[in-house]
């Protein structure tokens, strides 16, 4: 099972920031984020210490959940294509990088603790 690393959360008002204290107090290593739309919530909330990170954006708040996907499309695409002009080394080159990238991130989230 995969651990959680990070949570954003949208509303920084009564019940987002109920969460993410509730995140912060139960799961140590568990990044927070929040996100309200007015300036003066935000603001109490980074005064309060309601989360690690308090963003003045909702893009900035789900940039992370959306990144790694990004990524992941960009590569099949790049696959795809390969696979569409029968190009064997092309094919071979992504599925390698894929393996290389795949041992590099495990072995950096073991050094940190984020995967057992």
């Amino acid at each position: 099972m995969k651990q959680l690393c990070q949570i954003s959360v949208v509303g920084a008002g009564l019940f987002g920031s109920s969460i993410t204290l509730t995140i912060l107090r139960s799961f140590s290593g568990v990044k927070t984020v929040i996100y309200g739309h007015r300036a003066i919530t935000r603001q109490k909330a980074g005064k309060l210490g309601i989360a690690d990170i308090v963003v003045n954006s909702l893009a900035e708040c789900v940039a992370n959940a959306t990144r790694g996907i990004d990524k992941v499309i960009k590569e099949l695409t790049k696959l795809k294509e390969a696979i569409k002009n029968k190009n064997r080394n092309k094919i071979e080159k992504l599925l390698e990088n894929a393996r290389s990238k795949r041992a590099g991130l495990i072995n950096y989230k073991m050094k940190k603790k984020e995967l057992l």
